[in-house]
């Protein structure tokens, strides 16, 4: 990406609102920044604050990052982040998880994901997997944070966090259609009525993969192919009048699993509902005050027959409703000091659909404070440390701090030192029974477990994950960036894979290597390597299925007449099983590449041609549970067109 020399007065000028010597050490540092480097982000502190320059290992994907990956989905986003694995399935209902230097589980990945800001946060499975499927045509930056960032944010951004920024002022529509179903519209447009302000976002996608599976059960072993449809819908719709704000989001995301007569499953049939109101308040009290304040009203409701393949009596449905207050305050402070307080409650109520009987759990109250200063103590040196306490009405206080020296070593240079905790807290109704696997085809099902009658949160210990990291930023011309992160993290009593096991603990050590480099006007090269080495604290033995090793690798040209085309390869080694609970065959090499071409047909209108998995990879990716020994080919080679129109 150029450098954007046209930005620097205005950038300049936004610092004027930031600590004085903070602000010395950043005006050098401007001038070799890129576009994406000089969109502020606030997921590092809450505050605005420059990429760079964020305590934290921040990574931005721009607007323009997405449009030159011909991505469909944010799944397909995310796997280009350095340090990212993406499963495509999890446990039997076939959702992606998102695997960050080895942290997931069967309830999801260890990341927060945030929509705008909003949490996407559920009791029943702690992540929402369908948020994966988010199409991202009206995406305007994604915002990633690596490492344990629970001390800004609260539960559950146990390996890191992902903000998905929508477009506030879109003007645009498209189509899209391809092989494997594929079929893609979105639109969004903006206006005004006199001082209200308003805009509204629409998507959908649809998809059928037929993916082959293999089922091993020693010395049986079965081979099917499954059938995946999946049906996308959301409407967001944002109004604004003065300091008052008012979001409303609405997600219908339905997902259908069949199979061929060998098919030992039954089918599974999924829908989700979900439904997001925000009302948000925000002013300047002084010259160097703010203030925000924040309602959110949160509902999800799904149905599913997924249970009956584990004989457990259920009429198929449950819902969840959050309710939540934010109040924050940020002041500047003798110049050298940004102070940031938060405070808010949280009212979370599950209903889960047992037909005999059918529980309604307490409500979880949860109350949480937050202090953050950003401390810019010595020129070229900001240390940023804070601390958020959080009582749950079911499981006590889960206190979280967190601390990050920047140092701006040179113009060319900058140095981080993090350390950091978190955390999540119990699922309701979280149980360390072991959940017996499916009988073999042509045994008789096993008698249904006991529904206890007085549900409860049977794991009172929270998830915790402690996490130090060096990270290095090297600019050493204004064409090339290279980035070093180095981390080593401890988790405890975490819910990790392999079919109900009881909480467990992980030690894990690695890191990211990063290069860009603008060889010429026209081509730039994005490459990444990765390296984790995550093993289970009880026993030493390397967790199952994260790999150990990963590379990725981007090329991207623009020619003249409209022309730009991207070609991307990743690669994944040393995928291992869950030892011998687990008796399916090694998994090989991961290694994918997809391609892009984008034409501008005018100022206004886009033609973009896209290939997923060019060279028709046979890869297996696992289902996460060991109940269930499904291994699912990955999809076939797959073509997409589409056409955006802007206005």
């Amino acid at each position: 990406m150029k450098t954007h020399r046209w930005i620097l007065p205005v950038m300049l000028g936004l610092l004027g609102s930031g600590p004085a010597r903070a602000a010395d050490a950043q005006v050098a540092s401007l001038r070799d920044m890129s576009l994406a480097d000089m969109l502020e982000i606030d997921i590092g502190t809450g505050t605005n604050k420059f990429v760079r320059q964020a305590p934290a290992v921040a990574y931005l994907i721009t607007g323009e990052d997405i449009s030159r990956l011909g991505a469909r989905n944010l799944l397909e986003v995310l796997q280009s982040v350095p340090g990212f694995y993406l499963y495509n399935v999890r446990a039997e209902v076939n959702e992606p998880v998102a695997d960050m230097r080895g942290g997931f589980s069967e309830r999801g990945g260890q990341v927060l994901f945030m929509l705008d800001g909003r949490p996407l946060r559920l009791q029943d499975g702690v992540t929402m997997p369908e948020i994966l499927r988010l199409p991202v045509n009206l995406v305007e930056r994604i915002e990633v944070v690596r490492g344990p960032i629970s001390a800004l944010y609260g539960a559950d951004a146990l390996t890191g966090a992902v903000n998905i920024i929508t477009k506030k002022h879109p003007n645009e529509a498209g189509l899209g259609a391809g092989s494997l179903g594929q079929r893609s519209a979105w639109a969004g447009k903006s206006g005004s009525f006199g001082v209200l302000d308003w805009s509204v976002n629409t998507s959908y996608a649809r998809t059928r993969e037929e993916l082959p599976t293999r089922v091993i059960h020693p010395p049986q072993q079965l081979a099917f192919t499954q059938a995946f449809e999946r049906d996308y819908r959301d409407l967001t719709v944002r109004l604004a009048l003065g300091d008052w704000s008012a979001v409303l989001w609405a997600l219908d995301y339905e997902k259908h699993e069949t199979g061929d007569v060998r098919n030992p499953r039954p089918m599974v049939v999924g829908d989700s509902l979900h439904r997001h109101a925000q009302l948000n308040y925000q002013t300047e009290i002084d010259a160097n005050s703010q203030f925000k304040a924040s309602y959110l009203h949160t509902e999800h409701s799904g149905a599913s027959i997924a249970l009956l393949r584990m004989n457990i009596p259920t009429d198929g449905s449950n819902a969840e409703v959050h309710d939540g207050v934010e109040a924050s305050y940020t002041r500047q402070l003798l110049q050298a000091h940004r102070l940031r307080a938060s405070a808010g409650s949280v009212r979370e109520q599950r209903d889960q659909g047992l037909s005999a009987p059918n529980p309604r759990y307490d409500p979880r109250f949860t109350h949480f404070l937050m202090l953050q200063d950003e401390f810019a103590f010595a020129p070229n040196w900001e240390l940023t440390a804070g601390m958020r306490v959080d009582r749950y009405s079911d499981v006590g206080s889960v206190r979280n701090p967190r601390a990050g020296l920047v140092w701006n070593a040179s113009e060319r240079l900058t140095t981080k030192l993090l350390w950091g905790q978190a955390f999540r807290p119990p699922v309701v109704g979280d149980s360390t029974a072991v959940v017996a696997p499916p009988p073999l085809p042509g045994q008789p099902p096993p008698p249904p477990p006991p529904v206890p009658s007085t549900p409860a949160v049977l794991n009172t210990l929270p998830e915790r994950m402690q996490n130090t990291e060096l990270a290095f930023d090297f600019r050493p011309t204004e064409n090339v960036r290279a980035a070093l992160n180095i981390y080593r993290y401890s988790g405890h009593d975490l819910f990790v894979a392999g079919g109900g096991q009881p909480p467990g603990g992980r030690d894990g050590h690695g890191g990211e290597l990063e290069l860009s480099w603008l060889a010429t006007p026209i081509f730039r090269v994005e490459a990444s390597a990765s390296m984790a080495r995550v093993s289970d604290s009880a026993t030493g033995l390397q967790v199952a299925f994260t790999p150990t090793r990963s590379a990725k690798l981007g090329l991207d040209w623009s020619v003249p007449h409209g022309w730009a085309a991207n070609l991307r390869w990743e690669a994944y080694w040393d995928r291992s099983r869950g030892g011998a609970r687990d008796a399916r065959p090694a998994l090989d090499t991961l290694s994918l590449v997809n391609g892009t071409l984008r034409r501008d047909l005018s100022t206004s209108t886009t033609f973009v041609f896209a290939v997923h998995n060019l060279l028709n990879q046979r890869s297996y990716v696992p289902i996460l549970n060991q109940g269930y020994s499904d291994d699912i080919q990955v999809a076939a080679r797959s073509l997409m067109v589409q056409f955006e129109k802007h206005f």
